[in-house]
């Protein structure tokens, strides 16, 4: 019985006992940002932007001018828009790609 044990120890602690390193898990998703121009939405004061990506509307926060609002997502290709709530300036469709553990800065101009 003992000698059983001792197998049991010996064959548990070989299968636990590696010589490779632990990898850090490989990034999945990325930040996405959308921010108000600075130049151009100067006079613009405060407004809500709905703001889509893929089609699907995300948030509708309030924005300032250079003001940045975030949201991960997937890494990759996305579809990205946006328009102010009280209807002054839109924003057409655009496709951006976003890094994997990295971040892309989409800026709304304010033509």
């Amino acid at each position: 019985m003992q000698r059983a044990l001792l197998m049991l120890a010996v064959v548990l602690t070989a299968a636990c006992h590696s010589d490779s390193s632990p990898t850090a898990p490989v990034a999945t998703t990325g930040i996405l940002n959308f921010q108000i121009e600075t130049k151009t939405c100067s006079e613009q004061g405060a407004f809500d932007i709905s703001v889509f990506i893929d089609h699907v509307k995300v948030a509708s926060p309030t924005f300032t001018v250079g003001s940045t609002s975030s949201f991960a997502v997937q890494a990759g290709t996305h579809t990205i828009g946006g328009f102010a709530v009280d209807g002054r300036l839109n924003w057409a469709s655009i496709v951006v790609t976003v890094p994997a553990g990295g971040q892309y800065t989409a800026l709304f101009a304010c033509k």
